[in-house]
């Protein structure tokens, strides 16, 4: 089996059960990055989506773009989030993924007070940008090898139909989907707080 990591941003949002639903179905697990301010329109979903093994992201507050903001904002983006996952699922975020992929300053430094490694990807199928699921299938079937990381949105109705598609063809080809905390280490090392995991840069 060849190992995989499949992550969603945004969430959670009204599409999320149905990805879940599958994920489960093949004894899949994926991450998922939570956009803070949305899960107390979704707590249900969110506690589901830990209870089934999957592994919960801190994805900022607001969506800020970090590198844009003081680093005393940037400090109060990631805890309010973090804090708000706790509360929700009794477990704190080990991760983390950085805003449109922008990893700069102040990032590393805040993200290390939290004990976060920065996670982008390796395969990104622009999901967010288009309303094509056959584009994302094709995209990501096209590429994807091997300790990718895979970048999704779970906020995107195309999305799901994608997924519907991905999840049995990951399957049929031998691919395993595992969470991201579980693939550092095999493909890249013992994940590091503040360092970025993932090709994308800026």
């Amino acid at each position: 089996m060849k190992n995989i990591a499949l992550t969603f941003d945004d969430g959670p949002s009204k599409f999320t059960d149905r990805i879940l639903a599958l994920l489960q179905q093949y004894n899949f697990k994926a991450t998922f990055f939570v956009w803070g301010n949305r899960i107390d329109k979704m707590p249900k979903t969110l506690v589901k989506t830990a209870q089934l093994g999957n592994e919960i992201g801190n994805h900022t507050w607001t969506h800020a773009r970090i590198s844009e903001i003081s680093a005393e904002d940037a400090e109060q983006e990631l805890q309010k989030s973090h804090d708000k996952i706790i509360e929700i699922i009794g477990k704190a975020p080990i991760i983390m993924r950085p805003t449109f992929g922008d990893a700069r300053e102040p990032l590393p430094t805040v993200a290390k007070k939290f004990g976060y490694p920065l996670i982008n990807w390796s395969v990104d199928p622009m999901d967010w940008d288009h309303d094509d699921a056959d584009r994302t299938f094709d995209t990501i079937t096209s590429t994807v090898k091997e300790g990718d990381i895979i970048l999704l949105h779970d906020s995107e109705p195309a999305t799901a139909k994608a997924v519907e598609r991905l999840i049995p063809w990951f399957a049929e080809n031998d691919f395993n989907l595992i969470t991201v905390s579980e693939l550092l280490p095999q493909f890249y090392e013992t994940p590091q707080p503040g360092k970025l995991y993932g090709v994308k840069t800026t």
